[in-house]
């Protein structure tokens, strides 16, 4: 089981790491988008780089998870390459045609949203990148099926690392403003497509055979409602603060969500070492158990980062952007709680992934949705960027405990629920007392609150969160490291 547990827990730090640093990149960049842009320029380019978001989606068409699973099953390599074809030639045709009927609708799509033509070149090439990256995906994807961990994370640094100097061309250099970002991101994804192109060179063929097709299709085509809802519960509050309140509310909540990206990164770094984590746990002796371990660590992981992110996210916010972002700050700890949230949801995804019911994912994931845009349409015109928040924690709730329930009628895992009531009392007592009590900014209340976050450290172990065998591993490991 520990074996396992820690593969696992090496995929996902390869991966975690090299996203971490992509992200750090990215996060240097808030500053100068949030001073060049302003609030209202830089929801603007919210609103293009989610609908961006929702292309892709839309038009890989689960083909990229469907592939993932097929893939690790198959038998034969030769299977392997006919399923490999048949995913890539359906997006590519799919892909291609979205594109060229979004083109022809570009000036329409920017009249609507921004009420100004001048807006088409910017969202042609949103639809431009949303093909590269459609095709991009399945190389990913197969780099995942793969756990070529490594290489999957050095194309998406590629990808993000060329976009970030063009960004600082275009942006600082040209003045461009969310045009040249938008530019620069398409070369950045360009750049990923001719390294994936390298990896897949040899073994990609174009074919649609239906017998392999089918099979993908069948499993994937059900995760596209889901993906839709999933990114409904991520964005739709976006495009409702556009509409009920104003552009800057979308920019405030815009900021605090890049903040938030060191916890999305960790869950993202999750999810993808995951799937083939999953189906290996699966065919083992102990597998739930393994399972209900996989939760536990998850959240104490994901809840050192609440805590931590929560106690300074006022210094943080101030030390990258203007005082009209200033809200951000309050708005953060309840996107990290999203992001935790959707982590343990992708857990409770175990028993319908590796039965193959994905049929009823959808139905949970538009609950959630449900929930998530009636409290956005109560809570918004009252709250304005704090209600969106709070109604995105509330339609979490709801995905997750909908999920909860199917995987444990279908496939039952003894979660270990003690410890897990044990450290969410410990997380609310540190939020307390780091995030309400000491909130405010000052030299004092910092040294206070690092004090608070070191004592938490024995609390863990003091507080029964740890159980038995991991006190002895822990224990084990302090002893080795004393003698060294």
């Amino acid at each position: 089981m520990f074996y396992r547990l820690k593969q696992l827990g090496r995929q996902s730090a390869v991966y975690g790491f090299f996203d971490a640093v992509g992200r750090l990149g990215s996060l240097l960049l808030v500053p100068l988008y949030a001073d060049r842009l302003g609030a209202a320029g830089y929801g603007s380019l919210e609103l293009l780089q989610i609908t961006y978001a929702l292309g892709v989606m839309l038009v890989v068409m689960g083909m990229n998870s469907s592939l993932t699973r097929h893939y690790l099953l198959a038998e034969s390599e030769e299977e392997r390459r006919r399923y490999l074809a048949g995913s890539f030639s359906l997006v590519l045709v799919v892909a291609a045609a979205a594109t060229a009927i979004l083109w022809g609708l570009s000036p329409a799509i920017a009249r609507l949203v921004e009420s100004d033509v001048s807006w088409t070149g910017a969202w042609r090439t949103v639809f431009l990148t949303m093909f590269v990256d459609a095709l991009g995906a399945m190389g990913l994807a197969l780099l995942r099926a793969r756990e070529q961990a490594l290489r999957f994370s050095l194309v998406n640094l590629t990808r993000l690392f060329t976009s970030l100097l063009f960004n600082l061309w275009f942006l600082v250099g040209l003045d461009w403003g969310v045009e040249g970002i938008l530019r620069a991101n398409l070369l950045g994804s360009v750049a990923a497509l001719l390294l994936l192109a390298v990896q897949m060179g040899r073994e990609l063929r174009f074919s649609l055979d239906g017998a392999y097709v089918g099979p993908l299709v069948r499993f994937g085509f059900p995760l596209i409602a889901s993906g839709i809802a999933t990114f409904g519960m991520n964005n739709a509050n976006r495009y409702l603060l556009r509409i009920l309140s104003t552009t800057e509310d979308v920019g405030v909540y815009a900021l605090a969500f890049k903040v938030g990206m060191v916890m999305s990164l960790t869950v993202t770094a999750f999810t993808l070492a995951w799937p083939p984590a999953l189906f290996q746990i699966y065919k083992t002796p102990h597998a739930k158990e393994t399972y209900a371990k996989v939760l536990t660590y998850v959240l104490l992981v994901t809840s050192a980062l609440l805590v931590g992110l929560t106690s300074f996210r006022r210094e943080i916010v101030d030390f990258i952007s203007p005082p009209e972002f200033a809200l951000a700050a309050d708005v953060l700890p309840w996107i990290l709680l999203g992001n935790l949230l959707y982590g343990v949801f992708n857990i409770f995804l175990t028993g319908p992934v590796v039965l193959g019911r994905t049929r009823s994912i959808p139905l949970v994931v538009w609950l959630g949705l449900l929930a998530s845009v009636a409290l956005n349409l109560v809570l918004i015109p009252r709250a304005g960027v704090m209600g969106a928040a709070w109604a995105t924690v509330g339609g979490y709730v709801v995905m997750a405990g909908g999920m909860y329930l199917f995987n444990q009628k279908l496939y039952p895992i003894p979660f270990e629920w003690r410890r897990v009531a044990r450290l969410a009392v410990l997380v609310g007592i540190l939020v307390v007392i780091n995030g309400v009590l000491l909130a405010e900014p000052s030299l004092r209340n910092l040294a206070l609150k690092i004090g608070v976050l070191v004592a938490a450290v024995p609390a863990l172990y003091f507080a029964g969160v740890l159980d038995d065998e991991e006190k002895k591993r822990l224990m084990g490991r302090l002893r080795t490291r004393l003698r060294k």
